[in-house]
Formats: structure tokens, C-alpha cells, sequence
């Protein structure tokens, strides 16, 4: 008998977390990549590494294209973001574009890859037959106030993104469709972040859904 191996989709593949789960699940998974960030050797166990900018305002009408040629995507973990922090208080007086692109990218843009996946996936398929696990990678920013630093906006979209996280997951029940939320603490060092990855797959394989964990 041969096993079957499970697809998992991951935008921001190229970043730190991406990276890291790649290399600790090569040979587990086959990934499909989503990066601006093209020509990115990251090994073994990449299936498809997609060629696109997530702050393109068309976003939609792209990834119904690719997703359509997709195989059956079991897993997706939405963890390309805006991490980008603004701490003159006038900041948001001359750079009001910027906050909006943060929140299309840390917001808007995993409802699209969501809703893509499942207009091309799981909306004519019997219900019987879907089974998909949503992760969406959000911050403790979005609880902790952290003085000085020039969060607020991303902590705003993180906070965003946790709600929508809990909406999606009510939403999209009756497809059988598990959406869930993890909100780690920075992960910039090689320790942490191996943590983190662990700590994500494990979330995935839940069986429940609408929850935001955090560590």
C-alpha cells in the first residue's frame, strides 16, 4: 500500500517560520509555496513554489487561476505578513498607504487564499469528501501592548486577523473546514522559532476549530 502524501500550502514559504517548517517536515509533506520572492532554494519538499506578490489588488482572480490546477490541498497556514512597526506618532500622517497595505496583507489576504481554496476546492464537492485544516499565524501583539515600540498598527491587524479567524471558522463549519488562529510571541531566534513550527503543526492536526492558541 502506498501512503499518501498530504499538501500543504503555505504563504510567506520563503520567510522565517516557512523556512522552518519546511525544514523540519521534508519528506512528510509535499509544500506549495506562495512568494514574491522567486528563484529561493529551499529544498527538498517543495511540490510548487508560486511566483506571486500577495499585495496585488487582483489577488483574487490569481489565485483562482493557479488553485484550480491544484491537487487536493489538505493543510494551508496563512504566514506571509506585514510585520512592519511605525513609531514616529506621526507616521500614519504620511505613510497612511503603508498601514492599509498591512492590513491587506495581514488581513484581507488570508480570507482570499481561503475563499480561493475553497471556490475551487470544496464549494462542488460532497461535503463527505472535503477535510481541510486553515492556520492562520497571528502575534501576541494582538494582547500585549508593548510601550514605545510602534505596534499599534500591526497589533490592530493581528487583532483583525484573530477575529476574522473565529468568523471564518463559524463561516466555513458546515464544509468541513477547520479554521484556527496561533499567536506566538516573537520568534526571531533559531530555538524559538523551531518551538513555534512544532507547536503550529500540532494545532493543525486539531480537530477543533474557531480557537486562537496562544504561546
Amino acid at each position: 500500500m502506498v501512503d499518501i502524501v498530504e499538501n500543504v500550502l503555505i504563504t510567506g514559504i520563503t520567510g522565517r517560520f516557512g523556512r522552518e517548517f519546511v525544514r523540519q517536515h521534508a519528506g512528510k509533506y509535499n509544500f506549495i509555496g506562495i512568494s514574491r520572492h522567486k528563484g529561493l532554494d529551499l529544498g527538498s519538499g517543495i511540490s510548487e513554489l508560486i511566483d506571486i506578490d500577495l499585495a496585488e489588488r487582483n489577488l483574487s482572480d490569481l489565485l483562482l487561476e493557479r488553485f484550480r490546477a491544484f491537487p487536493k490541498i489538505n493543510y494551508v497556514i496563512n504566514a506571509a505578513a506585514d510585520t512592519k512597526f511605525y513609531v514616529s506618532r506621526s507616521s500614519i500622517l504620511c505613510s497612511s498607504s503603508d498601514v492599509e497595505n498591512q492590513f491587506w496583507i495581514n488581513v484581507i489576504v488570508p480570507s482570499i487564499v481561503i475563499a480561493a481554496l475553497f471556490e475551487t476546492q470544496l464549494k462542488d464537492r460532497p461535503v463527505a469528501r472535503n477535510s481541510v485544516s486553515v492556520l492562520n499565524i497571528s502575534s501576541e501583539s494582538a494582547y500585549t501592548v508593548h510601550p514605545n515600540s510602534g505596534q499599534s498598527f500591526y497589533a490592530a491587524s493581528k487583532s483583525a486577523l484573530n477575529s476574522l479567524t473565529l468568523h471564518l471558522a463559524q463561516e466555513y463549519s458546515s464544509y468541513n473546514m477547520i479554521v484556527n488562529g496561533f499567536a506566538p510571541g516573537n520568534f526571531s531566534d533559531d530555538a524559538r522559532c523551531n518551538q513555534v513550527v512544532k507547536a503550529a503543526e500540532m494545532i493543525l492536526h486539531s480537530k477543533e476549530s474557531g480557537r486562537i492558541y496562544r504561546m
